[in-house]
């Protein structure tokens, strides 16, 4: 980044929001030197960039690395040489494979329910509670729950389950809570 020419620093700084133009020019002194000037401090004082934070978790199987920017909650894992973030603000996961593909897909609610430990172990020690998806808080409550503490829900549940009629059944299919915990 130091042995560019300074004249296109500041043209591809041109192109730039003044906030990444804050950004590029923090990168080095040699950004610095020629791409920081007064309009640029005005904005890095009125519109900071929060600093990033940032906790390591071990899983079951791999860490986790848990970033908490601008508002997000992301959730990244490396393992066998792919790597999966999983944005827990807005329920999307993108993951690169060992073939170099890209993979784009929504969280199913239904996988909160298998680790919901794991999931409040991530908001008690990141305190992130105002940023993650409600269906992981709501996740979390049921599982709080007395009788989601039996060691045999699942088959109180496949007996509840029996009792309800077509009309019920097809109410619960609607409620994606509802129908992860009945689901067969």
């Amino acid at each position: 980044m130091d042995s560019l020419p300074y004249e296109l620093l500041q043209h591809i700084a041109g192109y730039l929001l003044p906030r990444h133009q804050c950004r590029l020019a923090l990168v080095s002194s040699w950004c610095y030197k020629y791409l920081y000037d007064d309009l640029l401090a005005w904005h890095a004082r009125k519109a900071p960039i929060p600093v990033p934070r940032y906790a390591s978790i071990t899983g079951f199987y791999y860490p986790y690395s848990i970033i908490i920017c601008d508002n997000k909650v992301r959730l990244v894992c490396t393992h066998d040489k792919n790597i999966t973030v999983d944005n827990l603000t807005t329920l999307i996961s993108h993951s690169v494979r060992k073939n170099n593909k890209i993979y784009i897909n929504v969280i199913k609610i239904g996988t909160f329910y298998l680790t919901p430990k794991f999931y409040y172990k991530i908001l008690r020690i990141m305190q992130c509670h105002k940023y993650v998806h409600r269906d992981i808080l709501i996740t979390i409550l049921n599982s709080t729950q007395p009788i989601a503490q039996l060691t045999s829900v699942w088959k109180i549940c496949k007996y509840i389950k029996r009792i309800f009629n077509d009309q019920d059944l097809s109410i619960i299919r609607q409620c994606e809570h509802l129908k992860s915990i009945f689901a067969p």
